[in-house]
C-alpha cells in the first residue's frame, strides 16, 4: 500500500484500487490548485499498471461542493475566467475518458462542479446522507447537456474501458 499527498488531495494504493480524497475544508471546494493536484493524481494512476480503479470520495460530510465562489468572484477578465473554465473541463474530459473505471463515492453534499465532476465518472455510488443539485440556473449559467447522456438508462455509452 502506498500513499501520496497534496495539501488537498491524498491518493491511496491498496492492490489494484487507488482511493482519491479530496480534503480541501470546509466543503471541498474546487480550486485551480485543487484541480492541479487532481491532474498530478490522473497522471500517475495512469502510469501505474497495478492500479486497475480509481475511486474518487470527499472528506467529511461534503463530497464536492462545486466551485470556489472567491475564486470565481476575483476573476478580472473574461480571459481569465475562459482559462479557469477550460481549465476545469479539461479534468472533467480527462476523468471521463480515464482508461481505467472511475468510481465516485459521493458521501454527502455534490453541488455544482462536484456533481459534473461525479457525472464523469464511470460508476456512481451515493450514502443515504448524500444529496446533489445542479446550481447553474441560479448562477444563470447554461447547463452541460453532454453530461445528462451519462443518466441511467441513457443509450449513449462513451467510456473507453468498454
Amino acid at each position: 500500500m502506498t500513499t501520496t499527498a497534496g495539501s488537498m488531495l491524498s491518493c491511496n494504493v491498496d492492490g489494484a484500487v487507488a482511493t482519491l480524497l479530496i480534503n480541501h475544508p470546509p466543503a471541498n471546494t474546487l480550486t485551480p490548485e485543487l484541480l492541479a493536484e487532481l491532474s498530478a493524481t490522473f497522471d500517475q494512476v495512469a502510469n501505474d499498471d497495478a492500479v486497475k480503479v480509481v475511486v474518487l470520495t470527499g472528506a467529511g460530510r461534503v463530497f464536492i461542493a462545486g466551485a470556489d465562489i472567491r475564486v470565481l468572484a476575483a476573476i478580472a477578465s473574461s480571459k481569465e475566467g475562459e482559462a479557469i473554465a477550460l481549465e476545469g473541463q479539461a479534468i472533467l474530459d480527462r476523468i471521463e475518458g480515464f482508461g481505467k473505471p472511475v468510481i465516485a463515492a459521493i458521501n454527502g453534499i455534490c453541488l455544482g462542479g462536484g456533481l459534473e465532476l461525479a457525472m464523469c465518472c464511470h460508476i456512481r455510488f451515493a450514502a443515504e446522507a448524500a444529496g446533489w443539485a445542479s446550481l447553474k440556473s441560479i448562477w444563470a449559467l447554461c447547463r452541460d447537456s453532454a453530461a445528462l447522456s451519462d443518466l441511467p438508462g441513457s443509450s449513449v455509452n462513451r467510456k473507453p474501458w468498454n
